[in-house]
């Protein structure tokens, strides 16, 4: 084999293993473990316009006018009962607080609270 050859096969197979190595270091970096520590969470307000079930047991809140999606992650598997969380917070005004993330809007969320009461909380102690 040619010596421009063998280069050229080398440079082929470096990019070949290096794309998928990148990737994966870009998505531990960006998607890895969320920090759901009350300083890197966010407070939203809105009336929840539908609770529904979601992939993993999650449990995805919509807010009436707000693009972004929050949910609790394996909310059911967290003791809480989506028929229950429907009946009670559905066309009702909420507090979320979610953690903050630089890639998307919404997201995890870590406490929901309905007027003074706090439905749901990560937050040791907060119950």
């Amino acid at each position: 084999m040619k010596k421009q050859n063998k280069q050229l096969l080398l440079k082929v197979v470096s990019t070949l293993i290096a794309i998928p190595v990148l990737l994966i270091i870009f998505a531990l970096v960006a998607i890895g473990p969320v920090d759901t520590s009350r300083s890197n969470c966010k407070q939203v307000e809105g009336v929840v316009e539908q609770i529904s079930e979601a992939t993993s047991y999650d449990i995805v809140f919509k807010l009436k006018d707000d693009n972004a999606i929050y949910y609790v992650n394996r909310g059911l598997e967290r003791g809480l009962e989506l028929n229950d969380l429907k009946a009670q917070l559905e066309g009702k005004k909420v507090s979320i607080w979610h953690a903050k993330t630089g890639y998307l809007e919404g997201g995890h969320i870590t406490q929901v609270e309905a007027g003074e009461k706090i439905i749901y909380t990560e937050w040791v102690g907060d119950l």
